[in-house]
């Protein structure tokens, strides 16, 4: 491994009871990543009965549930309270979840922020993590910074190129540490906080390793999987694939008309969504998998990069300097152009061998270089200071 993709991975500096309670209802080092803070002092020593609250959304198969059981995986022995932020949305009515998300108003916001500050524990908290903190209003934000020790935000999304939230600029000041995987919007935090008093982390994204694994022989693989939203740009590349004869299995959101306009006996198309072992399933079982980054904000990489060499097959991924950093050129299949992606997908599926040597090196590689979920977490809570107990 060169000596850029080692210090990217020390990168997480880049970047009474036990159990869980759910309250339902390029080369560049990692010195020269943005906001890479050495000194943080406002982590805490483990104690008798730790008390620890996280809130996110806590559905099966999302990756907020993946995160908070990293956690709790890090502190057995602490009191541990999750606050399930799916719940109360999918109790609002369609058309208030969709004045919600637009517009950050109305009964989903009230109702969800009630439904946190009902069930924060009334005792101190050593730690507070929030993921995804783009409804909690300023309101919310500062009950949970009186009640926590530490007080973390962590978001696997864009921030200000997509998913604006006016709540969250006037909360983040309340943060001890503010943690992002977009290195594009290092600047957009800077200016958000000041840095004496909120610290931010860059990070990688991530898969996990007790559901992101080979289930699927190489023998048995066929053709390109993609899951993932719809964007039109990506639409262009699939109508290559298929007309070129290329197995495709699709699953994703707006995929319907692309769908309808293709009913062709080597489309798969498997839903607006896979989750769990169903994901699992599908991506193991094709030759290759496209970890599409989206062009609608400037996107370097995402989970599916990860996820695709965990599940045992070949990423087919755009050459950029950040995906450079975590693959080489014998571990992943990189493109600049779809012409060029074309041609090696054919390449490959001419030569099995190298395409199957390629794909136990991409999967070594996630590994060795320690981009599971539970790595990532316990390296931020390294850098943040935090013990394990």
């Amino acid at each position: 491994m060169s000596g850029s993709r080692q210090n990217l991975q020390a990168g997480m500096e880049l970047p009474g009871g036990t159990g869980t309670e759910h309250s339902s209802g390029d080369s560049r080092t990692a010195a020269q990543w943005p906001d890479c803070h050495r000194q943080y002092p406002r982590g805490f020593r483990k104690e008798t009965g730790m008390k620890i609250t996280y809130i996110a959304p806590f559905s099966p198969g999302c990756t907020g549930r993946m995160r908070g059981e990293c956690l709790l995986r890090n502190f057995p022995s602490a009191e541990f309270t999750v606050i399930d932020t799916a719940v109360p949305l999918q109790d609002t009515s369609r058309l208030w979840r969709s004045i919600g998300w637009r517009f950050q108003v109305g009964p989903m916001i009230s109702g969800l922020n009630e439904y946190i500050r009902r069930r924060i524990p009334a005792k101190t908290q050593e730690l507070i993590w929030v993921d995804k903190a783009v409804f909690l209003t300023p309101e919310l934000t500062r009950l949970l910074r009186d009640r926590a020790k530490l007080l973390v935000h962590y978001t696997p999304d864009m921030a200000f190129c997509a998913n604006r939230s006016a709540l969250f600029y006037r909360s983040a000041h309340y943060y001890d540490y503010l943690i992002t995987t977009k290195t594009c919007e290092a600047n957009d935090y800077r200016r958000l906080v000041d840095a004496g008093k909120t610290q931010i982390i860059m990070t990688t994204q991530g898969f996990q390793a007790q559901l992101h694994r080979p289930v699927v022989p190489f023998e048995r693989k066929k053709g390109v999987v993609f899951i993932g939203l719809h964007e039109p740009s990506r639409e262009l590349v699939l109508d290559r694939l298929l007309a070129g004869g290329v197995p495709l299995l699709l699953a994703g959101v707006g995929w319907e008309s692309f769908v309808r306009r293709h009913r062709l006996p080597h489309l798969d198309y498997r839903g607006r969504s896979l989750f769990g072992d169903s994901y699992v399933e599908a991506v193991s079982g094709g030759m290759f998998a496209w970890g599409a980054l989206s062009k609608r904000f400037p996107e370097r990489h995402t989970t599916r990069t990860f996820e695709i060499p965990a599940c045992g097959t070949a990423l087919i991924t755009e050459r950029n300097e950040e995906i450079s950093v975590f693959f080489g050129e014998k571990e992943a299949i990189f493109y600049s152009s779809v012409g060029e992606m074309i041609e090696k997908i054919f390449y490959y599926q001419a030569h099995p061998d190298e395409l199957r040597q390629l794909t136990v090196r991409g999967n070594a590689a996630v590994h060795a270089r320690a981009l599971d979920y539970d790595s990532i977490i316990s390296g931020l809570l390294r850098s943040m200071g935090v013990e394990k107990c």
